[in-house]
């Protein structure tokens, strides 16, 4: 009975630990002069050693019925001086080694995609 109940809790503990704690943020992306909203997209910070291939397939998973215009994670270390890098999901694609740029309205957008490789949607 001791080792059912031990065996039991291991479990549990091992489930719970093994959950999605990805939280993307949702953006509002304004026109020009930022005086009207004109889609949104979702944000997602994380460590860059942390996104693996495990990693994209649960993110997108998580953002793929959001309705955003598009959705990005930036890597924690390469968010300096409005610059980033990261995944960005244009809607059909999802490309790595992006990069961004951070505007004034605080909504990443792409600064070059020379570098990017697609990663194949799951």
């Amino acid at each position: 009975m001791k080792k059912i109940i031990t065996t039991l809790l291991l479990i549990l503990t091992l489930t719970s630990c093994s959950g999605n704690n990805i939280k993307p943020e949702t953006k509002d992306i304004k026109n020009g002069s930022g005086t009207e909203t004109i889609g949104t997209m979702t944000v997602t910070k994380e460590d860059e050693d942390k996104v693996t291939d495990e990693y994209i397939s649960e993110w997108y998973e998580t953002i793929k019925d959001k309705g955003s215009d598009y959705d990005v994670i930036i890597y924690n270390e390469s968010n300096t001086n409005n610059e980033g890098k990261g995944i960005y999901y244009d809607g059909s694609t999802i490309w790595k080694n992006v990069e961004f740029e951070l505007g004034p309205d605080l909504v990443f957008t792409t600064s070059s995609m020379e570098n990017a490789e697609e990663v194949p949607i799951q």
